[in-house]
């Protein structure tokens, strides 16, 4: 028998099976860029308005970020912020995070205030039951530090009715104005240099 013919049900099998799983990661891509295009919509209108791409503003934003903690790798500033862009609101979150933790995911305050961004272990439970944490130790995982940050925030903003400052003095639990001027500062600064790319 021709050794071809016997190979070609094989091929044709392997063929299959890669096809079937090149569909399954463009699905799985296409699903998560729509999701994140969603959340994004208004930073993204901003982008498109000045005629740039999401991933060219995450590398000049990761640069940013390596630059503002002495704590992490290049790789780390990189994951924190396709993760943080992944939120509603990326740009405020990253000002947060850095007045917080400055970017280190480890960082535990003397009163175990935990992670990206500082959450203290009293929401631990609600942490829990929003499906965010399996228990208070996964605060240091990169991508679920963001999403408690991410939570907290909202919680907070929601709480003070869209009041950023009062939100704030929520997050950090006193009032604080060097504080709330770090956070808008960076803030401002965040959003003027993805105003200034030009890419």
């Amino acid at each position: 028998m021709d050794d071809g013919r016997l190979c070609t049900p094989m091929f044709c099998t392997l063929l299959v099976s890669l096809l079937v799983c090149l569909i399954g990661l463009c699905y799985i891509f296409k699903t998560e860029e729509i999701d994140c295009n969603e959340r994004m919509s208004q930073l993204q209108l901003e982008l498109v308005e000045n005629n740039v791409s999401i991933s060219f503003v995450q590398y000049v934003v990761s640069d940013w970020v390596y630059k503002n903690s002495s704590h992490i790798s290049k790789k780390m500033s990189q994951e924190i912020v396709v993760n943080v862009f992944k939120t509603n609101d990326p740009l405020f979150l990253l000002a947060l995070i850095k007045t917080e933790s400055t970017f280190d995911p480890t960082s535990i305050s003397s009163k175990g205030a935990s992670g990206l961004g500082q959450v203290m272990p009293e929401h631990k439970k609600r942490l829990i039951d929003a499906g965010i944490l399996k228990e208070f130790k996964d605060i240091f995982d990169i991508q679920t530090g963001v999403k408690a940050t991410e939570f907290m925030w909202d919680l907070h903003l929601k709480e003070q009715k869209g009041n950023v400052v009062k939100a704030l003095t929520k997050y950090l639990g006193k009032k604080n104005d060097t504080y709330i001027n770090q956070v808008l500062s960076d803030f401002d600064i965040l959003r003027k240099m993805v105003k200034g790319v030009k890419k």
